[in-house]
C-alpha cells in the first residue's frame, strides 16, 4: 500500500496535506525573532498518532515555547476510529495546554531548526462526548532528515493519558519541529 492509499484509508489524507501549507508557512515566518525571548526554543507539530492497544487514531496539532522560565503553549486534538465510511466516530476531542516542561534533550541544529525531544506535562480539556479535565504527558521527538539529525524515535507526538499511550504512526505522517530563538541584533 503506497502512502496515499494509507492516508486515504485511514482518512486525514485532505486534513493532513491541507495543514501542510499552513505549517510551511508558520515556519518560513521571521516573526518569532526579537520577541525578547532570546533563549528561549519554539515547538510546532501537526500529527497523528495511533493507540498502542487498538486501532484508534488522535490527529493533534501544538505550538509554544520552552525555556528556563519553564513552558507555555497549546493546541487541539481529535481522537477516532478508522474504518468505515468517513466520518469516522469521534471518541472524543477537544483541547490541551502545556504545564510543565519535564526535558528537552537537543540533537543538534542545521540552519535555524533544531531536532530533539521535548517531554511536556499537559492539562487536556476533552469538550466532546463528555466534558472533562485529564492530566497527560506528550514526548514530542523531531528529526531532520537533511542534517542528518536523528533521535532513536519515531518523529512525532507521544501521549500518555489515563491509562492510554498513543504513538507515532509508522510511517509518520505528520511534522515536528523546534527552533530556537536568537537576537534580532
Amino acid at each position: 500500500m503506497d502512502r496515499r492509499d494509507f492516508l486515504k484509508k485511514a482518512g486525514i489524507g485532505s486534513a493532513a496535506l491541507a495543514s501542510l501549507p499552513i505549517v510551511a508557512e508558520g515556519l518560513a515566518s521571521p516573526a518569532w525573532a526579537g520577541e525578547g525571548d532570546e533563549g528561549d526554543t519554539r515547538f510546532r507539530f501537526v500529527v497523528v498518532s495511533k493507540l498502542t492497544s487498538g486501532p484508534d487514531l488522535v490527529a493533534i496539532n501544538g505550538n509554544g515555547k520552552f525555556g528556563a522560565s519553564g513552558i507555555r503553549g497549546n493546541g487541539a486534538f481529535t481522537h477516532f476510529i478508522p474504518g468505515g465510511t468517513p466520518p469516522f466516530p469521534i471518541v472524543a476531542t477537544g483541547f490541551f495546554r502545556a504545564t510543565k516542561l519535564i526535558s528537552f534533550e537537543s540533537i543538534g541544529t542545521y540552519g535555524v531548526l533544531e531536532a530533539g525531544i521535548l517531554e511536556m506535562e499537559a492539562s487536556v480539556r476533552v469538550t466532546a462526548p463528555d466534558p472533562a479535565k485529564v492530566p497527560a504527558t506528550l514526548t514530542v521527538v523531531c528529526n531532520i532528515g537533511p542534517g542528518g539529525l536523528f533521535t532513536p524515535h519515531h518523529e512525532g507526538v507521544t501521549i500518555e493519558v489515563e491509562g492510554f499511550k498513543f504513538e507515532p504512526l509508522e510511517p509518520e505522517l505528520g511534522l515536528t519541529i523546534f527552533v530556537p530563538v536568537v537576537g534580532s541584533g
